[in-house]
C-alpha cells in the first residue's frame, strides 16, 4: 500500500498548498498537480485488478484484429477504436481511461467540495480509487454521472433534462448506469426518513433468503438468470457504516430543518445515502446490487464533507462542559469528527484491501518495470 499512501500525500500537499495561495494561476497549476499522482499511479499501472487482463487487455487485441466483442457498449468500443489509432499496445487504454475517470472526479472534488482534503481521503481510503482500477468501464460512466449530477442542485428542469441526457450517454458506457436515472429525482422532496429506512434495511437483512427466492422466480424470466448464480454476501462493517453514515446526516439534516437553513445539497445528499443504505443491504442478496450500489455510494465523496460542515457541535460540547461543571471550558470537537472519518474509511481499506485484496491492487506493478513488485 506505500505507493498509494505516498499518492494519497501528495495529492493532499498539493490542495492544501493550493488552497493558501492567493495567486489563482499558481493555484489552478498546483490543483492539476493533485490529480496528477492518482493518474500517474492508475495510467501507469500493469496487471492491476481481477478484469485487466481477462476483460480489458483481451477486448482491446480482439478490436485490433476486428474481432466481433459481445455485450460491449458502443462508446466504450469506439473509445477502444480511438486508443488504437494511438497505439496497438494495451497499455494505451488504461492511461486513456484513468485520465478521463480521474479528471472528472477530481474536478467535481476540486470545485464542489465543502472540503476538498477530505474528499480525496474518502476517495482513496473509501476504496472507490482501487475500484476505477478494476472496474474501468463502469467507472467511466460513473465519473460522468458524478460530475454532472452536480446540475441537478440548481433546481431548473433545464439540468434535470440535461442531466437525463447525459445519463442516457453514460448508459452506452456501461449499460448499469440506467439506474442513475432515479437521481433525477433526489432533489425533488425528501423521500428518506430513519424511521422506515432502518427498520426496512435491518429486515433485508432478517429476510434475505426470501427475498433471494422472489428474485429467482422473477429474474429466471429474463436474460439475466445467469447473474443467479452470483449470490451475495453480508458485509456487516459496510452495513453497519452506511447506517452509520445516514443517522449522522438525517441528524445534521434535522438540525438544518429547524434551523430553516435547509439547502438543496441536504435533501439530495440525504436521499442518496437513503438509497445506498437499502441498495448495499439488498447486495446481500445478490452481487449485482453491490455493483449497482456504486453509483450512489460514490456520493459519500461530497456527502460526508458537505455534511460535516454543516453539523454544530455545540450541544455535544455544551454537554461535556456540564459533566465537568465548567463553563469555562474552551473544548473544540470537530477536529475529532474528521479524524473519526478517517479512521473509519481506514478500518475499510484495511479491511478490504489490506487484508483480503479485494480488488487484487497489491502488490503494485508498473509497465515501466514489470518485475518489480510493491507491497
Amino acid at each position: 500500500m506505500i505507493v498509494y499512501l505516498i499518492m494519497l500525500l501528495l495529492s493532499i500537499v498539493f490542495i492544501f498548498i493550493a488552497q493558501k495561495s492567493k495567486n489563482k494561476v499558481l493555484k489552478v497549476i498546483l490543483y492539476i498537480c493533485s490529480i496528477l499522482p492518482l493518474f500517474l499511479v492508475s495510467a501507469l499501472r500493469y496487471d492491476l485488478g481481477t478484469d485487466y487482463t481477462k476483460t480489458y487487455v483481451s477486448i482491446f487485441r480482439k478490436l485490433s484484429v476486428n474481432k466481433v466483442t459481445k455485450d460491449l457498449e458502443i462508446s466504450f468500443e469506439l473509445l477502444v477504436r480511438a486508443c488504437l489509432l494511438i497505439s496497438n499496445n494495451p497499455n494505451i487504454l488504461f492511461v486513456v481511461t484513468a485520465f478521463i475517470t480521474l479528471v472528472l472526479i477530481m474536478i467535481t472534488i476540486l470545485t464542489k467540495s465543502q472540503n476538498k482534503i477530505l474528499s480525496v481521503i474518502i476517495f482513496v481510503l473509501g476504496g472507490f480509487y482501487f475500484e476505477t482500477l478494476n472496474l474501468v468501464r463502469q467507472y467511466i460512466a460513473i465519473a460522468i454521472i458524478f460530475l454532472s449530477s452536480q446540475l441537478l442542485l440548481k433546481k431548473r428542469w433545464k439540468y434535470d433534462i440535461l442531466f437525463l441526457l447525459i445519463v442516457i450517454f453514460s448508459v452506452t458506457i456501461h449499460f448499469s448506469s440506467i439506474v442513475a436515472l432515479v437521481i433525477v429525482l433526489l432533489n425533488k422532496r425528501t423521500f428518506v426518513d430513519y424511521k422506515w429506512l432502518i427498520p426496512i434495511s435491518v429486515g433485508i437483512i432478517m429476510f434475505k433468503s426470501d427475498i433471494v427466492s422472489l428474485l429467482e422466480r422473477v429474474i429466471e424470466m429474463t436474460k439475466y438468470k445467469k447473474y443467479l448464480d452470483i449470490s451475495g454476501e453480508i458485509s456487516y462493517l459496510n452495513i453497519i457504516k452506511n447506517i452509520f453514515l445516514f443517522i449522522v446526516m438525517q441528524y445534521v439534516y434535522n438540525q438544518a430543518k429547524k434551523q430553516n437553513k435547509l439547502e438543496n445539497a441536504d435533501r439530495f445528499y440525504l436521499n442518496i445515502q437513503g438509497l445506498t443504505l437499502l441498495v448495499v443491504c439488498l447486495g446481500a442478496c445478490n452481487f449485482q446490487f453491490s455493483r449497482i450500489a456504486i453509483y450512489f455510494y460514490i456520493f459519500q465523496i461530497m456527502s460526508i464533507p458537505h455534511f460535516i460542515t454543516k453539523l454544530s457541535m455545540e450541544p455535544f460540547e455544551n454537554l461535556i462542559k456540564k459533566i465537568f461543571k465548567k463553563e469555562n471550558l474552551k473544548i473544540k470537537l470537530k477536529p475529532f469528527v474528521y479524524i473519526g472519518v478517517v479512521l473509519l474509511f481506514g478500518v475499510n481499506i484495511f479491511y478490504t484491501n489490506v487484508l483480503n485484496n479485494d480488488n487484487e491492487v497489491i502488490p503494485y506493478k508498473t509497465i515501466i518495470n514489470k518485475d518489480i513488485t510493491i507491497y
